[in-house]
């Protein structure tokens, strides 16, 4: 795909054509394979203005100085990005001003903020002491709301700089430098002073991994520790059990004390390398351990799964006392690397995994695809569940080091990949450089859908370590790179300065709005305006655009021609940013086609809630015409569906959805609308008709589909012989509180056809036309209980003598029985009998104040020896030959009203009226 390149001139954006290129160092095109990526302008430009290439890279920028410089951790507010990491540099970028600016030993941290926008350096400082900071650690930030920095890793420097003097909480390295000391440091907002800055540790040799700061300034700190003398307080675990164990501290906002310490592991090594916070002050860790009685409690897995590391996750109260610890892993090694928490208290965790047997749920990718895989979980906020568990990687190996969840629960990972097959989606590079690429990879809520992913890398090796988000959606992620074409955009450092370089990335993803797709467009265009030069060509490339956008409401407006293969590709096409409106042409002729795919199965999948399919024609999948497969609250209006196998299905994980507005759903190979054990939804006024699918108009089967109502809708068989519709709705195994009440549902008349069939559950069903099928209403009670409340309903035959029942009960024997209350039908002509009863006791229906006339049997019959044991009083039975019943009689009926019955109801002076009793309960 070529890039997307304009100029913003006056406020206007003015659109140019573009492609990328190839050139080698001398920036001459590529005969070599010394090469840098590059972009050709085609025809003339204002270069005046700058040029703005691709805007979902809004900028990448190399951060170095001419020896080794990694960046490892990222945060942003409001004012700026803050990066940290670890440099050997002597010419690393600071500023005048700030905290330190020269470099003191091997290896410093160095802490770097940038503007929003990657121009420039607001602040940037050196921290450390004479000898070496943090090089195999990690050196993590974290952000205050008044633009504080806080810090950790370790130090084997005695003169590490502390802070304020007299006040520092451990002011000398615990062992003299032989070893290592965590550190932890709070810089100022303006970078040139230490708020405070204290050792932690004891003489065995620590190193902070994770640290996080609550909205009371209360700094977070986790790590692992040798030393049987760390520093412990109010503590879970007061002893070091063996080997390495974890460390997690809490310090005051001053930094000048501990709210409590603790070590948490088992007898053997005992890793962390994260932490995050909640708004109430629960702290979270997670590593990876080897131990065998690691703590655990109220654990969703209870042990070590094999003979390697496996992870953890261990959750503190704010006080410092253990509330859940578990394992989670497989039979391979397991290294979590990263931990985050929603605002739900959901938990995140990521890293890589060689087992091929690690917990998964609800995957997008379900196995291991090679020797190692990133994975990515989200535990409940109990614990007790995981929400969802999946792989993440290709046929090489990958690494995950970042995660960070946004306010909608979409999750975005950063690490490193080899693989040449990476999953990618809408990717800004879509191929490997060379060697280890960093990744950025976004997922929704459920973990199910893969919104974005994109390899960020040159020739050589590349490395994502730290991923944040800010208040806009916009995506920053840090590393290192060796990659002298390391992808740059609007850099504040464009060239690389040798060995390895520090990189930060800046990805800006769709607005809400309005956005166009038409068959001449080009997906090269921004897809703003309703014009060839504006609108995209492919539903694909635009929903993967809006999958991958902020949250907010968008309005996809497809115009009228056949989306297909080949301008389409053969893949899913799955909506999962909520709030979505994809509106056809009013007029017709916007149509989705699957005819000749293979691996577009559903037309459209929904994973996601509010939207809205408007207007379109979606025909020829050999799954699901639209398929709902999570999410609630979602819309299908004015559409046709269409020689599908099925046309609509709405899956368990989906609810409260609504089908309405002369939506047309036909000439499906199975179902029209399945409803699978899905709670809340409503399908009413489809009066352009659901007709002729093979198995039935309208499917709802399982227990947990409840509370579904189906009214005002038309539904038939046309009797056309390719298209067998056996039933008008079927009903199987249902749960509580499902209606089908004001429909018109005619024409199920080849043998064993029904217009309503009941299957082992009791739904309502009142007010419906019910005409010219076998049989009417069709209940069976087989392997559980079926009493539908069948009331008020007007079921006949037109005079073509094509009915057979009214309404026909049945038991297969099993036990379970029929006890429907059949109350105020009107049941009229047929060929056999208005109600039929198997030969069963445990068919005992209430037959009250019905109509039932004109069957050429008998109005009420029992089958065999009469069985059945209904209730059968003040109805209206005549005309039905050769008699009214047959092995039952009825009280108080009455058997001739010819003077005074019309054909669907009684008059008001019928001799009926008086005999219905003051509590009639309609």
């Amino acid at each position: 795909t070529p890039p997307y390149v304009y100029q913003l001139i006056n406020g206007e954006k003015v659109e140019l054509e573009g492609k990328f290129k190839l050139f080698n160092k001398n920036m001459q095109p590529a005969i070599c394979n010394s090469f840098k990526f590059g972009f050709e302008i085609i025809g003339k430009y204002n270069r005046s203005y700058p040029l703005i290439i691709d805007p979902t890279l809004e900028y990448s920028t190399f951060l170095g100085g001419g020896d080794e410089d990694m960046g490892r951790g990222i945060a942003v507010d409001s004012t700026g990005v803050y990066v940290s990491g670890l440099t050997q540099s002597s010419d690393f970028p600071t500023t005048v001003g700030a905290y330190k600016t020269s470099p003191f030993g091997n290896w410093d941290v160095f802490i770097t903020k940038l503007t929003l926008d990657g121009s420039s350096l607001i602040y940037s400082t050196y921290l450390g002491g004479s000898a070496e900071e943090g090089y195999w650690a990690d050196t993590p930030i974290a952000i205050d709301s008044s633009g504080n920095a806080y810090i950790t890793g370790y130090t084997c420097s005695i003169d590490f700089p502390t802070a304020p003097t007299g006040d520092v909480y451990q002011p000398k390295h615990a062992d003299s430098g032989t070893t290592w000391d965590t550190f932890v440091t709070k810089l100022n907002d303006t970078g040139d002073e230490l708020v405070y800055s204290t050792y932690l540790g004891g003489v065995g040799g620590e190193a902070g991994f994770g640290i996080a700061v609550d909205d009371s300034g209360r700094t977070y700190v986790a790590g692992r520790t040798n030393s049987d003398d760390f520093p412990t307080k109010n503590a879970y675990q007061k002893e070091r059990n063996d080997n390495e164990d974890i460390f997690v501290t809490k310090f005051n906002s001053d930094g000048n004390n501990l709210v409590y310490s603790t070590y948490l592991g088992g007898s053997n090594y005992d890793h962390c390398m994260d932490v995050a916070v909640d708004s109430l002050g629960n702290a979270y860790v997670t590593g990876h351990t080897i131990s065998d009685n690691f703590p655990t409690l109220n654990p969703y897995q209870g042990r070590r799964m094999g003979s390697s590391y496996d992870n953890f996750v261990s959750k503190f109260d704010p006080s410092g006392n253990l509330l859940y610890s578990t394992y989670l892993g497989g039979t391979g090694y397991d290294w979590a690397r990263c931990i985050a928490v929603d605002g739900s208290e959901n938990v995140y965790i990521s890293g890589r995994t060689m087992s091929s047997d690690f917990p998964t749920v609800n995957p997008y990718q379900g196995s291991l695809n090679g020797t190692v895989d990133a994975f990515i979980t989200k535990f409940n906020s109990t614990w007790d569940t995981l929400i969802f568990s999946t792989y993440l990687g290709g046929t090489a190996d990958e690494h995950s080091n970042g995660i960070v969840v946004d306010s909608s629960g979409c999750v975005y990972i950063t690490g490193y990949t080899a693989s040449g097959d990476f999953p990618t989606q809408n990717p800004y590079q879509g191929n490997n450089g060379g060697g280890d690429d960093s990744f950025l990879a976004k997922f929704n809520a459920s973990g199910d859908v893969l919104l974005y992913s994109t390899y960020l890398g040159g020739s050589d090796g590349d490395i994502g370590n730290g991923v944040t988000i800010d208040s806009s959606g916009c995506v920053y992620i840090t590393g290192y790179t060796a990659s002298g074409d390391f992808p740059t955009q609007n850099p504040y450092q464009g060239t690389y300065n040798g060995n390895n370089d520090a990189f930060v990335a800046k990805f800006g993803f769709l607005s809400p709005g309005t956005y166009y797709v038409m068959p001449d467009g080009d997906d090269a265009n921004d897809g703003t305006s309703n014009t060839p030069s504006g609108a995209w060509r492919s539903l694909h490339h635009a929903i993967s655009e809006i999958n991958a956008g902020f949250s907010g409401s968008y309005t996809l407006r497809v115009a009228a021609g056949t989306y297909s293969v080949p301008n389409e590709i053969d893949s899913p096409l799955t909506v999962a940013q909520d709030n979505l409106v994809v509106q056809g042409d009013s007029g017709g002729g916007t149509i989705v086609d699957g005819a000749g795919t293979v691996y577009w199965k559903n037309g459209i999948e929904i994973n996601a809630s509010g939207v809205s399919l408007l207007y379109l024609e979606i025909c020829n999948f050999n799954m699901n015409g639209i398929k709902i497969n999570s999410g609630s609250g979602n819309l299908i209006d004015n559409c046709e569906v269409h020689e599908n196998e099925n046309g609509i299905y709405i899956s368990s994980s989906s609810s409260n959805n609504t089908i309405r507005n002369d939506t047309e759903i036909y000439r499906n190979g199975g179902a029209g609308i399945v409803i699978d054990n899905s709670s809340g939804n409503r399908v009413y006024q489809c009066l352009g008709s659901i007709y002729d699918n093979d198995l039935c108009g309208v499917d709802i089967e399982g227990l947990s589909s409840t509370n579904n109502e189906i009214y005002n809708n038309r539904i038939y068989w046309t009797g056309d012989p390719g298209w067998k519709q056996q039933y008008g709705i079927y009903l199987s195994h249902v749960g509580s509180g499902n209606s089908i009440h004001n429909n018109e549902i005619y024409g199920h008349s080849s043998f064993d056809y029904a217009g309503i069939k009941v299957e082992d559950c009791s739904p309502s069903i009142e007010k419906n036309r019910v005409y010219d099928n076998f049989v009417g209403i069709d209940v069976d009670a087989s392997t559980d209980e079926a009493s539908p409340y069948i009331c008020n309903n007007f079921i006949y035959d037109t005079g073509s003598t094509i009915q057979d029942y009214g309404i026909y009960l049945s038991t297969s024997g099993y036990g379970y029985g029929i006890s429907s209350q059949i109350y105020h039908n009107t049941i009229k002509g047929g060929v056999k009998s208005g109600i039929w009863m198997g030969d069963d006791s445990l068919i005992s229906p209430e037959i009250k104040y019905n109509i039932i006339v004109n069957f050429g049997e008998y109005g009420i019959y029992c089958d065999g020896a009469g069985s059945a044991s209904p209730t059968i009083e003040y109805n209206d039975v005549w005309g039905n030959t050769p008699g009214g019943y047959f092995q039952c009689s009825g009280s108080s009926d009455i058997s001739s009203d010819p003077s005074f019955e019309t054909d669907d109801e009684l008059s008001s002076n019928s001799p009926c009226i008086d005999q219905i009793p003051s509590g009639d309960p309609v």
